[in-house]
């Protein structure tokens, strides 16, 4: 009876001891391929948003921090929030430098939010749906213009749905519907609706890099996004999921950039001196590198006051393209 138990002992101890080891091998395994691809890291990327933010870690809340791809390049996004701002930056993944940063102000909020089921039965309730004919696809706590709202969204077998819900007092906000066309059979894949648009494109694959690959809904019709692009051309398809039918094409000739480009922070230099402010009077909410017909540009805006600033800056050349200013509050 005695060594009975003490086998079990021990059996009980070996499998344990199996268990931790093969956690950390598998730990070990996937920093080893993060760093093996040359990538910062999730912790880094977060250090670096938290050091430009000037927030501490015990401060912020993380809502979001994902490995992504933007103009195919790897970025990480890294959302997170303070009592009074949201933050949201982007940043290589390899080199750790900020591509884009927006900065929000959130409203003060006191008394306790509804919760997500209350609010996806306020939104059922308005669509007269019962929780049984729906289907959810995107049910999340966000935030707009500072406010905290539960963006819903569900379809039934011939309607899509899609709610903004005050968090806190659960009126709702906006609401739209789209009829879903009806659809028998089965859809192309995903392959099959790159390969229509490289074949309309008469782009090779090996001479493309696709940077948005995407099922979506287009006025009720399921579609493929489908966007990638060459060395001197961006493309941007959309495919019917059903037929493989090309609903809608659009193609931008990239422009040449011979020579360097101009700093972030030279064109948000240009950008102040324009307004005639200091980086110290401003509050930044966007410095992001961008493309506008195919030309790189800066797209920068900052507050000051009750005022909103935004500019467009020629990356290569720093000549501003458009400014607009708007007041708020």
């Amino acid at each position: 009876m005695t060594n009975t138990v003490a086998k079990r002992k021990r059996n009980i101890i070996i499998t344990s001891l199996c268990v931790l080891v093969a956690a950390i091998m598998a730990f070990s395994i996937l920093s080893v391929s993060t760093c093996a691809k040359g990538y910062i890291g999730e912790s880094k990327a977060k250090s670096i948003a938290l050091k430009n933010a000037k927030v501490k870690k015990s401060k912020a809340k993380f809502t979001k921090v994902k490995l992504d791809y933007d103009d195919g390049i790897r970025v990480y996004d890294v959302d997170f929030v303070t009592k009074t701002k949201k933050f949201d930056y982007e940043i290589n993944a390899k080199t750790g430098k900020i591509l884009s940063k927006e900065v929000k102000k959130i409203a003060k909020s006191s008394g306790k939010k509804i919760s997500l089921a209350k609010a996806k039965s306020k939104a059922l309730k308005n669509a007269n749906v019962k929780k049984s004919k729906a289907k959810f696809i995107k049910t999340k706590l966000d935030y707009d213009d500072g406010i905290q709202v539960y963006d819903i969204e569900f379809t039934t077998k011939n309607k899509k749905y899609d709610y903004e819900i005050n968090a806190k007092t659960g009126k709702i906000i906006s609401k739209e519907v789209k009829r879903i066309a009806k659809s028998s059979g089965k859809n192309i894949t995903m392959a099959k609706a790159k390969s229509i648009a490289l074949k309309n494109a008469n782009v090779k694959k090996s001479n493309a890099k696709f940077i948005k690959t995407k099922l979506d809904y287009d006025d009720g019709i399921k579609v493929y996004e489908i966007e990638f692009k060459t060395k001197n051309k961006k493309y941007d398809y959309e495919i019917t999921a059903k037929s493989g039918k090309i609903i809608s094409k659009e193609v931008k000739k990239i422009a040449n950039s011979s020579g360097k480009k101009i700093t972030m922070a030279k064109a948000k230099s240009i950008a102040l001196k324009n307004a005639g402010f200091k980086s110290s009077q401003v509050i930044f909410t966007k410095a992001k590198l961008d493309y506008d017909d195919g030309l790189q540009v800066y797209e920068i805006e900052f507050y000051k006051g009750h005022y909103e600033y935004e500019y467009e800056i020629n990356a290569k050349t720093g000549k501003i393209i458009s400014k607009d200013i708007d007041a708020w509050g």
